[in-house]
């Protein structure tokens, strides 16, 4: 794991611990409760269940859930009518007679089956108090649960048993278990409707058969997503003794699917982009996995332009920069004319054609040949992230095609406030590309012709072919550089400076293009060679 995404998962996981001076209160409250009901005779022992007990719980804590184990001494009474109702009573007695608890309230809410629920005046959270019994063979880890509705506890529990296997294969795996389950289950947070239907034991039972051993977070939540895609398409139990899915209708079951699958793909481009040397993108990846709480990258929108336009990268299927080659090769915007010049401009292609390969059936022969099904295609996102209100048709009688489409800002830029920038691609049958920005708005341009033709100046066509788009990139491509372009041009008007190496305005002496200024570029010259 590299220090940038090291660093984020430790803040992460400071951020999903509970607040220690709450947990020392809720710790209190329970030593209290039970030395009132030892001294009252009716706590042979006891322990903490639920998330809090295993030690799971994410913030604020709202609920502590408390075994009492009844004396012995009780158990002949059992089977007796009104039992656990009477076991209920005397513990509420117990607590209002010793006033250790000023202000306490019993079941405001509802009265519980096998629990009896104490509000506590100045406290965020309630306590529930679980009366059980040992079962005939103590040893087995089992419990009697009362159950007031029914009358009756003949329910067993093995909440023993289960926190002692939480226990131990947190120990297995070095301490970091219950940190994981906290994040997997903060994980859920991203949909409130799969929240509402997946319990955290389940999310327990997930990790509990996919984490054995220590490994890193962002393997862990590899491991638990795949094993919750694995799992949950049948009727699953795991640590539970009945099946935590068996409420779910047909279609519930399917979206809980989904939402695994799309936190799976996920985590593994997570993964991916952390592997590929780019800890930047692997964090932001991780946000879409965690959301706001997961912390950012700390580096801003214009300085990852800067870098993609020095190195190259690409633009992944959620819309993330990242220096993982791709789509985005290395770039120097020109424009054809000096700010001074008032002379009209010469027609310009875009970029040369690559003669020496034989050219396949690429994406823009497809734009040339259909422009309306390409348009669909665009829209529907099979060509680029973001891809708005598209439109293709043919112009001039067929001698020219038009793409035109809103290319949303990228997420990380969204957040800074970059704006849609609406575009028009025209190609002619001669392979000639004209570039557009048909947003209605009044703005400065570093690089768009001021006069003739207003394209916007993407690269020059007698720049190193490493750095240029040509025709056999493709339509994906071509795209990727033009967002990345509009991008830029907003990150100069903001900050009045251009994201990454940049050519000079006007012709080049003696046609010669001027050299790359940066190492970072030349480097990238080598790696995206051809």
């Amino acid at each position: 794991m590299t220090g940038k995404v090291f660093d984020a998962f430790k803040a992460f996981d400071k951020k999903l611990k509970l607040d220690p001076a709450v947990t020392q209160q809720a710790r209190d409250v329970a030593t209290d409760l039970e030395q009132c009901l030892r001294d009252a005779g009716l706590l042979q022992s006891r322990l903490l269940q639920g998330s809090f007990g295993r030690k799971t719980m994410r913030p604020p804590l709202k609920d502590v859930d408390m075994v009492v184990v009844l004396p012995d001494r009780l158990m002949e009474h059992r089977t007796e009518p009104g039992m656990s109702e009477w076991a209920m009573d005397k513990i509420r007695r117990a607590i209002v007679d010793a006033n250790i608890v000023p202000g306490v309230a019993f079941d405001v809410d509802q009265a519980h089956a096998h629990a009896l629920q104490l509000t506590i005046a100045g406290q965020a959270f309630t306590v529930d108090l679980v009366p059980a019994f040992e079962t005939e063979s103590p040893d087995d880890g089992w419990l009697y649960i009362a159950d007031r509705d029914k009358d009756q506890w003949t329910k067993l529990s093995d909440v023993r048993r289960l926190r002692d296997k939480v226990a131990a294969r947190n120990q297995d795996c070095g301490g970091v278990w219950v940190n994981q389950v906290r994040q997997a289950k903060h994980s859920l947070d991203r949909d409130a409707e799969v929240k509402g239907m997946v319990c955290g034991l389940l999310v327990e039972s997930v990790a509990y058969e996919a984490v054995t051993k220590k490994m890193a977070p962002q393997q862990a939540m590899v491991a638990t997503f795949s094993v919750a895609v694995d799992r949950l398409s049948e009727p699953y139990a795991g640590l539970a003794q009945d099946d935590l899915t068996g409420k779910w209708s047909g279609a519930e079951r399917a979206q809980v699917l989904r939402f695994f699958e799309e936190h799976l793909r996920k985590a593994v481009e997570a993964v991916r982009l952390e592997n590929a040397g780019d800890p930047v993108a692997a964090v932001h990846a991780w946000r879409y996995v965690f959301g706001d709480l997961f912390p950012q990258a700390g580096v801003s929108f214009s300085e990852r332009l800067k870098t993609i336009g020095q190195i190259g990268g690409a633009v992944t299927a959620d819309g993330l920069l990242t220096t993982a080659a791709g789509n985005a090769r290395p770039v120097r915007p020109w424009r054809a004319m000096a700010v001074d010049e008032v002379s009209t401009l010469p027609p310009t292609l875009l970029a040369s054609r690559r003669s020496n390969i034989e050219v396949s059936p690429p994406s823009m022969d497809n734009l040339l040949a259909d422009p309306a099904r390409v348009a669909k295609d665009v829209a529907s996102g099979n060509v680029v992230w973001g891809a708005a209100n598209v439109v293709g048709r043919l112009l001039s009688n067929g001698l020219a095609v038009k793409l035109e489409l809103d290319l949303l800002p990228l997420p990380s830029a969204a957040e800074e406030g970059y704006p849609t920038e609406r575009v028009r691609v025209v190609v002619t049958r001669e392979r000639e590309v004209l570039v557009y920005s048909v947003s209605e708005r009044r703005r400065t341009w570093r690089h768009r012709n001021d006069v003739g033709p207003r394209m916007l100046c993407l690269q020059h066509p007698g720049d190193d072919p490493a750095l240029l788009w040509l025709w056999d990139d493709g339509l994906e491509d071509l795209l990727t550089r033009v967002r990345l372009h509009a991008l830029s041009e907003e990150a100069f008007r903001r900050e009045g400076r251009w994201p990454g190496e940049e050519l000079p305005h006007g012709h080049p002496q003696d046609g010669v293009v001027w050299p790359v200024a940066s190492e970072a570029m030349r480097d990238a010259l080598t790696r995206w060679s051809r």
